[in-house]
């Protein structure tokens, strides 16, 4: 079992003027045989109006961490560059690292798209691109593992995100989709166990008279089992597996409820309560919602999104990457805009 290796207190990232690069990335010191020097696919908004908060769009590139300056970014969708633009967001890589799989609105409803990662022809647009016929509003969080299998989120008949599964082959294209949660409560995040046996998400849902709450929850394909690990009154949400083991880490308020979100780990039990087993806090930064934290696929690495809410309109958030290793911490972008990454495998 990989177990994650957590640090009592983020380290300081080094020292170092920002570059003056489109993303604000940090400077390559040299070759990193680390987590620092890795390629991720990264989205991020663009104000197309200052003034108005409507006018912002998500486009996906893909960063290489290892090469200084802007040749370390290509640009692979271009929604905020269209006559009519329109967003590109939720994506994850094939298990070979060649290919993207992403939610677009270019044809108006959110539809499921496939790309290379790669722009041969340099019109800011990954090759290959497809439409995979898939079509929601509430559409959202593809994860394609190993041997074919894609998980997403899908509205069921009454409009409410449910995760589904379908076969996905090389070329690629979808088989046998099928909804795999029930129930009313909206479930949001869909991320596959290595070994595809588990699916965990995020579901939302209302305390009468106290508000709106988000609980880590657990799919056991086997049997259909669904079970909601969280605690009631607190948000977690954005859960994702720690390589090869049972555990995972999490954002959560259950240190202060209401307030900033920080990240944790914890064991999952799915035989006995309480099904968050060992909870080990990872950040805990004043002033600070992190969120989104994915394990790189060697268990090595963890990245995040860190909210310091110092920007009052729009977005606030950057990319942070922590070696589990050596516990450093650095912050990767500084352009306050990112709304979403995925480790390359």
């Amino acid at each position: 079992m990989t177990k994650l290796r957590l640090p009592a207190t983020p380290s300081t990232s080094r020292a170092a003027l920002i570059t003056a690069l489109f993303f604000g990335l940090a400077p390559v010191y040299g070759a990193y045989a680390s987590c620092f020097d890795r390629t991720i696919a990264i989205s991020r908004y663009t104000f197309l109006d200052p003034t108005n908060i409507n006018e912002i769009y998500q486009d996906i590139f893909k960063i290489d961490l290892s090469v200084a300056g802007s040749a370390s970014v290509v640009r692979l969708t271009a929604g905020a560059m269209a006559a009519t633009p329109y967003d590109n967001i939720d994506f994850t890589w094939s298990p070979d690292g060649n290919k993207i799989v992403f939610v677009s609105t270019r044809n108006g409803t959110p539809e499921l798209h496939a790309m290379d990662a790669v722009d041969a022809n340099g019109d800011n647009e990954g090759d290959n691109l497809i439409s995979l016929g898939v079509a929601d509003l509430e559409l959202g969080s593809p994860h394609w593992i190993t041997g074919g299998k894609l998980a997403f989120i899908k509205g069921d008949v009454d409009g409410n995100g449910q995760v589904h599964t379908a076969d996905i082959s090389a070329v690629p294209a979808l088989s046998n989709i099928s909804a795999v949660t029930m129930g009313g409560n909206y479930k949001l995040g869909s991320r596959y166990t290595a070994d595809g046996q588990l699916i965990g998400y995020a579901e939302e849902y209302v305390l009468a008279g106290i508000g709106r709450f988000y609980a880590l929850g657990v799919l056991r394909l086997s049997d259909s089992l669904e079970v909601l690990l969280s605690d009631p009154g607190v948000i977690e949400r954005d859960l994702d597996w720690t390589p090869g083991s049972s555990e995972v880490v999490f954002g959560s308020d259950r240190a202060n409820p209401g307030a900033d979100l920080d990240l944790y780990s914890a064991e999952v039990d799915l035989t006995a309560a309480p099904h968050l087993k060992n909870v080990q806090p990872i950040t805990s930064t004043p002033s600070t919602t992190e969120t989104h934290p994915r394990v790189s696929p060697d268990g090595q690495c963890l990245a995040y999104i860190a909210n310091d809410g110092t920007v009052p309109y729009g977005p606030n958030d950057d990319l942070r990457i922590r070696d589990l290793q050596t516990s450093e911490d650095r912050r990767i972008t500084s352009s306050r805009d990112i709304s979403g990454f995925a480790w390359r495998p």
